[in-house]
């Protein structure tokens, strides 16, 4: 059963790729909050609850798509039987408890950003009990999940500065709505492909909008995470020379994907919306090196 999760977790949720993020994540709030590095306990508390949260999610998303991915995508590992959906349930279940205990015990103040987290979490999992509806609209499905971003950035910032999420400033809600706007990056990138990409059936942000629009789409989502986290914290000129090239390269990438609409085009720029991701996350820790 641990061979078969180590297979899981290399194929649906690749540590390469997610712990960087994760990471990202959390270090962005600790530059927000101005967070002492040397607690180190209460930051590893806080990044295994992140960590558990997100491989709930992709547990989610499993299971939602289970259906789907049997006709679609069968080489997935639920669909030829790696693992078995009620298995990915317990776990769940695990993972519920160890979020709550975890934080319960090193700091119940953030308790109270934790639940409603946890409870959008389900709604996202029931689809929010409108999935008929929702899931012929890709981009609408998706905008509706990124938003637990918001909690989750205000789970870090109440975990951090150990305040209830209603006596956090507004800027850490604003901070927050700009992970809201990364992680569209993150969603509306990953979803991006080349005509010979694309997929029968399967939806995608360069068939609803056409590349452009994808391009677009993703753009602003960006423009709206870097506004965000100026508001946060004033940036100096090296910030808004990052925060430029950034912008750069994604239009740079974007540019070539919509003009040469190639596989290769549309990998590289997936793999800059990715990079970018990072970027944006890592604008802040130049603001404490300053």
């Amino acid at each position: 059963m641990l061979i078969n999760w180590r297979i899981f977790q290399r194929e649906r949720f690749p540590l390469h790729t997610h712990l960087p993020l994760i990471l990202a994540l959390l270090f962005a709030h600790v530059t927000l909050a101005e967070f002492s590095v040397t607690k180190f306990g209460s930051l590893t508390a806080l990044f295994f609850v992140l960590l558990s949260f997100f491989f709930r999610m992709r547990l989610f998303d499993e299971i939602k798509d289970f259906a789907t991915d049997c006709e679609k995508n069968p080489a997935r590992p639920l669909p030829r039987g790696v693992l078995k959906v009620r298995d990915l349930q317990r776990v769940i279940l695990l993972l519920f408890g160890f979020e709550l205990a975890l934080t319960g015990i090193v700091n119940p103040v953030a308790l109270a950003v934790l639940l409603p987290a946890q409870c959008y979490s389900l709604l996202m999992y029931k689809e929010f009990f409108i999935g008929k509806i929702l899931r012929p609209r890709l981009t609408t499905y998706a905008v509706c999940h990124t938003v637990v971003m918001i909690l989750l950035s205000a789970l870090c910032s109440a975990w951090l500065l150990k305040q209830l999420p209603w006596q956090l400033e507004s800027r850490y809600w604003i901070f927050a709505a700009g992970c809201f706007g990364v992680f569209n990056v993150f969603e509306f990138g990953r979803k991006t492909f080349a005509q010979t990409e694309e997929q029968p059936g399967v939806d995608s942000y360069s068939k609803i909008w056409g590349r452009r629009g994808a391009v677009l789409l993703n753009l602003s989502q960006s423009l709206l995470g870097l506004a965000a986290m100026g508001y946060a914290y004033p940036y100096y000129k090296f910030q808004w020379l990052l925060g430029g090239a950034i912008l750069a390269g994604l239009l740079i990438a974007g540019v070539a994907y919509i003009v040469r609409n190639t596989a290769a085009a549309a990998k590289k720029y997936r793999a800059v919306s990715s990079i970018s991701i990072l970027l944006i996350l890592c604008v802040g820790v130049l603001h404490v090196i300053h």
